[in-house]
C-alpha cells in the first residue's frame, strides 16, 4: 500500500505501528512544558488523541512515510517484546480492537478482518496468515499466534532494514515504556539532546499507559510461571490459559527444547503432563 512521504521540520522520532512513539512523542512535549498536559487518549485504545500539538518537539513517523537519513531517536524492539507488542498491535494498532487475550474462535478474528478490510494491519499481510491456518481450527490458531513471537516475525526484519537505511542517533527500547524510573530517566536525556529541561512530571502517564496494559503483564507473568513450573517438573494448573497464552508457553517450550514441537490437539492442562514431541518436519501451511 503506497503512503505518500512526509516532509519533516522537527526531529524525527521513528517508530514501527504500535511500539507506543505516538505516547513517547506526547510525553516529551509535555515533559518539555512546550504543551500542556493533556489526555492521551480520548475514545481510543492507544495514546491516538488527535489534539493538535502546535509546539512539539519531535516528529513521530513511521518508516513507510519517512525517507530521511538522519533519525533523532527509534524505538527498538527485541524477541522478548514480541508477546505483549503483538498482543498491543492487534488490539490498539489504528483501533482495530482485537483482544487476543480473549480470542477463542477463528470467527473472531475473521470478524475483525471483515469488519475492516481496509485496514492496514489487513492488508499488510494479516488476512493472508489468517487464511492459511483457519481450516486447522484451534490448532492452527495456537500456530498464528505462536509465529507472531519468533524471530521471523516480520517486525523484527523491518527493524534491521531500518538500520540499514537511517543513522540513528538515540534508540529507546521497547522494553522502557514498563519500567517507570527508566521510561522517565530516558525521557529526561532526550530532552537535554533537544536542547530543553525535563520540566513537567510525566509519571502519572506512564502509570496510565502501565494500567492500560495489566491485562497483557499479567498474563505474561502468568506463562512465564508456568514454563517455569515444566522446566522445574512441578505442577501447575494451565487449564484456564487462553490460546494466545498457551502459543506463548509453546514459543518459550521450543526456545528450551531447541527444536519445533508438535501442535497439541488437545492442550495439556497441567505444566506436569507436557511432553512435547518434534514436529512433523513436512509443509503444514502454506504462507
Amino acid at each position: 500500500m503506497y503512503k505518500e512521504l512526509r516532509i519533516m521540520t522537527l526531529p524525527i522520532l521513528l517508530f514501527q505501528g504500535g511500539t507506543h512513539g505516538n505516547f513517547l512523542a506526547k510525553c516529551l512535549t509535555v515533559a518539555s512544558g512546550q504543551e500542556e498536559d493533556f489526555d492521551f487518549y480520548g475514545d481510543n485504545k492507544g495514546a491516538h488523541n488527535k489534539k493538535k500539538l502546535s509546539r512539539a518537539v519531535v516528529e513521530d513517523v513511521h518508516p513507510d512515510t519517512c525517507d530521511d537519513i538522519d533519525i533523532f531517536v527509534y524505538v527498538n524492539i527485541k524477541l522478548e517484546d514480541l508477546y505483549i507488542l503483538q498482543w498491543h498491535i492487534l488490539f490498539a494498532g489504528g483501533d482495530f480492537g482485537l483482544d487476543t487475550l480473549t480470542v477463542k474462535h477463528w470467527d473472531e478474528i475473521e470478524r475483525a478482518v471483515n469488519y475492516y478490510p481496509a485496514h492496514e494491519i489487513v492488508l499488510n499481510g494479516f488476512a493472508e496468515q489468517v487464511d492459511a491456518f483457519k481450516d486447522s481450527g484451534t490448532p492452527g490458531l495456537r500456530e498464528l499466534f505462536k509465529r507472531s513471537m519468533q524471530l521471523t516475525n516480520g517486525l523484527l526484519t523491518t527493524q534491521s532494514g531500518i538500520y540499514a537505511k537511517h543513522r540513528i542517533q538515540n534508540t529507546f527500547e521497547f522494553a522502557w515504556f514498563y519500567d517507570q524510573p527508566k521510561f522517565c530517566a530516558k525521557v529526561g536525556e532526550l530532552l537535554v539532546d533537544l536542547g530543553y529541561k525535563y520540566l513537567v512530571d510525566v509519571k502519572h502517564q506512564q502509570q496510565e499507559f502501565v494500567n492500560r496494559k495489566q491485562d497483557i503483564l499479567q498474563s505474561k507473568k502468568l506463562v512465564e510461571q508456568a514454563f517455569k513450573c515444566y522446566t522445574s517438573k512441578t505442577s501447575m494448573d494451565i487449564s484456564n490459559l487462553c490460546v494466545y497464552e498457551q502459543a506463548y508457553l509453546d514459543y518459550l517450550i521450543e526456545q528450551h527444547v531447541g527444536y519445533t514441537i508438535e501442535n497439541w490437539q488437545e492442550y495439556p492442562t497441567n505444566t506436569r503432563n507436557i511432553n512435547p514431541t518434534e514436529a512433523w518436519e513436512g509443509v503444514r501451511y502454506e504462507l
